[in-house]
């Protein structure tokens, strides 16, 4: 997230938790409730410039004091800001307030690039470690795409970066019955929907996903720069990485939709660090 060592973070100004506190109290006088006065209190104050990344808060004793709140309402309070990411929570360290880079968000019910999210969200998409390769499908690659197990495939694999930290694994499977490995070995890297439309001829028409939360595998702890301390820090099921898999119906452009289930489609595994 960006924050600096807790040695040199600067501790939040007596005049900032003035301001915090005179906040929280009007949201109090005029009957609000208390929890969302603080919330709302930081985001203001981030807002105006009054509260920066990096700076930390004072333990949760004093800033309930200076809040004049009580303590479980301030953790509260500070739990909506974290799992927000407008704070950052570090265990035997401190809270601190976190950077101010946009979150990449998509709902599930539209399908979008990669690179066109990370643009949306106002930062620089990028590719590293990137392969292309020919393969044979194998089970679960050869049910997404309707294909026999052993039939020729297209495998990508990169690693997605927002302002050059990592952001996303892809892993996507594309039939040579239906697309040339010669055409595919043109791509770059970058975004695989602006090079299937433009130079390739075929569209996403339609998009069949499941979601699952999984524990990082090796190669993926390594492309997002995962440590094994903090894939093994929480127990049995709880998410360390989230796995996109499913494929999409490929549509070349003079197409109708009447004609789709005679069209290639390609398969992909994306797996995201938080």
């Amino acid at each position: 997230m960006g924050i600096p060592a807790a040695t040199t973070a600067p501790v939040l100004k007596s005049p900032v938790l003035s301001r915090l506190g005179a906040s929280v109290r009007d949201h109090r006088g005029r009957g609000g409730n208390l929890g969302t006065g603080i919330v709302e209190a930081f985001r203001a104050a981030i807002a105006d410039g009054d509260l920066k990344p990096g700076e930390k808060l004072e333990n949760e004793t004093r800033l309930a004091e200076a809040l004049d709140v009580s303590r479980p309402t301030l953790r509260q309070a500070l739990g909506v800001l974290i799992h927000d990411g407008v704070l950052d929570a570090r265990r035997g360290i401190g809270t601190f307030i976190a950077s101010s880079r946009a979150p990449v968000e998509s709902g599930i019910e539209r399908m979008y690039s990669a690179s066109s999210l990370i643009r949306q969200a106002g930062r620089r998409p990028g590719t590293r470690d990137f392969t292309l390769r020919r393969s044979k499908a194998g089970p679960d690659v050869a049910e997404a795409l309707e294909l026999a197990v052993g039939d020729p495939v297209a495998v990508i694999a990169r690693t997605r970066l927002a302002d050059d930290e990592p952001l996303i694994a892809c892993f996507e499977f594309l039939p040579l019955a239906h697309v040339p490995y010669k055409a595919v070995k043109a791509f770059d890297g970058g975004s695989l929907y602006h090079f299937m439309a433009t130079q390739l001829d075929l569209h996403v028409a339609e998009c069949h996903t499941t979601i699952l939360a999984v524990r990082p595998p090796p190669d993926v702890a390594l492309r997002l720069r995962v440590t094994e301390a903090l894939v093994h820090s929480a127990g049995p099921g709880i998410v360390g990485c989230s796995s996109f898999s499913g494929s999409s119906i490929l549509m070349p452009h003079k197409h109708n939709a009447d004609r789709r289930r005679h069209i290639p489609k390609m398969s992909f595994k994306v797996q995201n660090w938080p």
